[in-house]
């Protein structure tokens, strides 16, 4: 950490400078300054970062999901109608310990409270995407979104369900339009085995 780390903490601001964790080729840094945005934001920076790390201070006894994430993920104006900007990748994602394969999500400000958001899994087993665009308010989400499930196999289903689902076979693929709110989605769409 270096020694001119700084965490300021104001009436509607929160600033920081210099907050940089390293350790050998990993690093997390959060920053208040970035140029894709005018608003009050929190920047999350991670380069070469161990998922695993952070996510042990939830569950210590599990792996609840591993991975070498780098990129970037801001919360935008986070004192008002918060909404996600992203450039994000997850390598060599597991999810209690189930290969998925790599996370991607690219997210970024259409106009004042609207964002566009791509976000895909892609690996040997699955491969789904979820795109569309949402509208931020001070309370809720208001979602556009298309869930396109290529392909999971049922065998990775079966290997996050916690023993509920067993020796399944073949996959499942399907098309969702999300739409609603964060608090209240609806789903119309089907789901083939």
């Amino acid at each position: 950490i270096p020694d001119s780390n700084e965490i300021a903490v104001g009436e509607q601001r929160l600033l920081f400078s210099d907050f940089r964790l390293t350790n050998g080729s990993q690093s997390i840094e959060l920053r208040s300054d970035r140029p894709k945005t005018d608003k009050d934001h929190i920047a999350l920076l991670l380069e070469n970062f161990k998922l695993q790390g952070l996510l042990s201070y939830f569950n210590s006894d599990e792996k609840l999901a591993t991975g070498i994430v780098n990129g970037e993920f801001i919360l935008n104006d986070i004192y008002g109608a918060t909404g996600i900007l992203a450039d994000l990748q997850i390598k060599d994602l597991h999810a209690m310990e189930v290969p998925l394969g790599q996370l991607n999500l690219d997210a970024k400000s259409l106009d004042g409270s609207r964002y566009d958001m791509n976000l895909d899994i892609k690996g040997a087993d699955v491969d789904l995407e979820l795109k569309g665009d949402y509208e931020a308010t001070d309370t809720v989400a208001n979602l556009n979104l298309d869930l396109n499930i290529n392909k999971v196999n049922v065998s990775t289903i079966a290997g996050l369900s916690d023993d509920l689902l067993k020796e399944g076979s073949g996959s499942i693929n399907g098309k969702f339009k999300v739409t609603g709110t964060t608090i209240d989605p609806d789903y119309i769409g089907e789901l083939r085995f």
